[in-house]
Formats: structure tokens, C-alpha cells, sequence
């Protein structure tokens, strides 16, 4: 009887495990993602955003994001974020050891500064699309450890259009937030002016010396070449001026912009001079790995920079295509306006007498 009842019993139990069994929650999937970046549902929550309601999001990013973005953008402007500072703020065991960290880029406040980044526009995504997305955006922007926290910032593009962005800041309350580099005992004996060429030369320091080893590209590396190819490499080849023609609006960003770009070249000078103090073996191998990751990065720069040309050459050509064909569908073209047909005079009656 027991067994009976047992085996009729069977299938209203699966049943109630289909009932129980939790369906795909897309909404749920995206809010596990926007909690895997840091501070970044308080933020929204603060600005009363919605991001699944969002026609667009936009993520302010700046050094390698832009350049390899983690997830292709529908469309990628020139921007800029003020009252913020790129610094060398965060420890990192990337460009270094657990025993000898590096350091690493992160933005704190200054407001006399502004940073000059690309705002990535992402359009048109579903809830599970844009969820895919953010974790994509985790992966590659929170390290193990924590030194980011994300807040939605109001950022202004190449157009003068403000735009509510997510915005990796470094998080001044991380264990992994250096700031200055000096110590409390130090502050305490200094003036600011003191404090800023201590912590000058004191960043300066490691950065020319700190190395380690990458386990996922299976690579060393130097702190100094982070600093190469992310700051110099950009400073040099592309520094910024003030665009005569801009509106005074963004010609104030641009100005803010070149103050921080000095404060940053102040850095780099320095890092120069403690590399060429080192010893020459030091020096040596430091290089040797240094060489190979500037090559290897020029080989991507000119591969990032050939397919932007490639876009942006055929993003004109469907222009040129688009204003084409509204051109010669427009019947108030002057072009398309037909001329009046000539109208030809009936032949006179021949007037000579018979």
C-alpha cells in the first residue's frame, strides 16, 4: 500500500518542484550586476535612476577603457568630468609585488581640475543585454582589491550636452587608497607646499621601481610602463589646448583640464629623474621589459586608431548617403524643381495676299 501510494504521489511531486523552481528574473540578473560595482546602487538610488528604464547609458571612462572598451558602445564622444583629478592614489599589485605594490590611476576631487575622457553611450539594449554589460564592466574594472567605488556623475560632452554617467572613482575609504603616500607622522611636521613635494617624489619613487607579474597574460611588468603607455603616451601625442571656436563653457573644462595634464607631466619628470639614479642593472632589466610592452602597445594603438579611421570614414560615408537621398527626395530642391515646358506658338495664318 505504502509503495502505491508512493508511486501515485510521484508526479504531483514533480509538479510541485516546477512550481517551486525560481523562473529567470532578467530584473534580478540586472541588479546582481550593478551590485558587483561598488557603491554604484546607492548612487543611482541618491540620483533617483532607473537604468532599465534608460533609453541610453553612459559610462565615463578614461586611460585603456576608450580604447579597448569592454563591451563595443553604440557611439563614443570626447568628454570631460570636472572637479576631478586623474593621481596615482591606488596601491597595485599588478605593476608590483604584495611586498613592493605599485601604484595605480584612480580620480580623486580637485576643484581645479578636470579630466578629459570618452563618455560611452550604450542604446537599444534589453534588461538582460544591459546586464551582460555591467558584468562585462565588472570584470575588467574591479580588481580583488578593493580601491574603485562607481557613482553616477554628471559629465559634458565635445557637444556642450551634459549626461548622467557611471564614473569609476577611487574610493578614499578602501584599504587600498594611498592618496598622498606620505604617512601621518610625516604630515605632521610638514607645510602643504612640503607635503606636495614629498608626496611628488615619494610616488615618483615607486613608481620608477615597482614591478611584478601578470598570472592572467602570464607577463611581467613595471609600474613605470603602466605609467608610459596610460599618461605619457597620451599627454605626448595628444595633450590638450583650448579650442578658440568652443563655448566659453568648454573652453573653462579644457583650461581645468591642461592644469591637471601639468600636474601629471610634474610626475612623469620626476619618475624620469629616480629611474636614471637606479643602478644600471636595475635600470637594464627594468627596460628590457618596458621595451616589450611599448611595442606591443604601439602595435595596438595603431590598430585601435586604423579602425576608428575605418568608422569614422564610413559613418561619413552614410552620411553623405543619407543627405543624398533626402536631397533627391525633397521636392523644394532646387535641383529637382523641373523647369515650365516651352510652349510653342500656334503657326500664324500666312497674311500675303492671293
Amino acid at each position: 500500500m505504502k509503495k502505491l501510494i508512493k508511486h501515485i504521489s510521484r508526479p504531483f511531486n514533480w509538479l510541485a518542484f516546477r512550481k517551486k523552481k525560481p523562473k529567470h528574473d532578467p530584473r534580478a540578473e540586472l541588479d546582481k550586476a550593478i551590485n558587483r560595482l561598488p557603491g554604484l546602487a546607492q548612487s543611482l538610488k541618491l540620483h533617483k535612476i532607473d537604468l532599465a528604464a534608460e533609453d541610453t547609458v553612459h559610462i565615463f571612462g578614461y586611460g585603456s577603457l576608450p580604447g579597448k572598451p569592454h563591451a563595443p558602445p553604440t557611439d563614443m564622444k570626447t568628454a570631460y568630468l570636472s572637479g576631478y583629478a586623474r593621481d596615482f592614489c591606488c596601491r597595485s599589485v599588478r605593476s608590483g609585488t604584495e611586498e613592493f605594490t605599485g601604484l595605480t590611476l584612480g580620480l580623486v576631487k580637485d576643484k581645479d581640475s578636470a579630466v578629459k575622457g570618452k563618455v560611452m553611450s550604450y542604446s537599444g539594449m534589453n534588461i538582460a543585454e544591459l546586464a551582460d554589460m555591467l558584468n562585462e564592466f565588472a570584470v575588467r574594472e574591479v580588481p580583488s582589491t578593493p580601491i574603485y567605488v562607481f557613482q553616477i556623475k554628471r559629465v559634458t560632452d565635445e557637444d556642450g550636452n551634459t549626461v548622467h554617467a557611471i564614473t569609476c572613482l577611487a574610493d578614499t575609504k578602501a584599504p587600498g587608497f594611498v592618496g598622498d603616500a606620505l604617512g601621518k607622522e610625516v604630515r605632521e611636521v610638514l607645510s602643504e607646499e612640503e607635503m606636495k613635494e614629498a608626496s611628488l617624489w615619494r610616488k615618483a619613487s615607486i613608481i620608477a621601481q615597482a614591478a611584478g607579474y601578470l598570472p592572467v597574460g602570464k607577463r611581467h611588468t613595471t609600474n613605470k610602463s603602466y605609467m608610459d603607455r596610460f599618461v605619457r603616451y597620451t599627454l605626448d601625442s595628444s595633450p590638450t589646448k583650448i579650442d578658440e571656436n568652443a563655448p566659453p563653457k568648454l573652453q573653462e573644462l579644457q583650461k581645468k583640464v591642461i592644469h591637471g595634464e601639468n600636474r601629471m607631466r610634474e610626475l612623469i619628470e620626476a619618475v624620469d629623474v629616480m629611474r636614471s639614479i637606479l643602478k644600471p642593472q636595475n635600470r637594464k632589466w627594468l627596460e628590457k621589459i618596458e621595451k616589450k610592452q611599448w611595442d606591443s602597445f604601439i602595435k595596438d594603438q595603431q590598430a585601435i586608431e586604423d579602425t576608428q579611421q575605418r568608422r569614422a570614414e564610413a559613418r561619413r560615408a552614410a552620411e553623405e548617403e543619407a543627405a543624398r537621398k533626402a536631397k533627391e527626395n525633397d521636392p523644394d530642391a532646387p535641383e529637382n524643381i523641373l523647369p515650365p515646358p516651352l510652349i510653342r506658338k500656334p503657326p500664324q495664318p500666312d497674311a500675303s495676299p492671293s
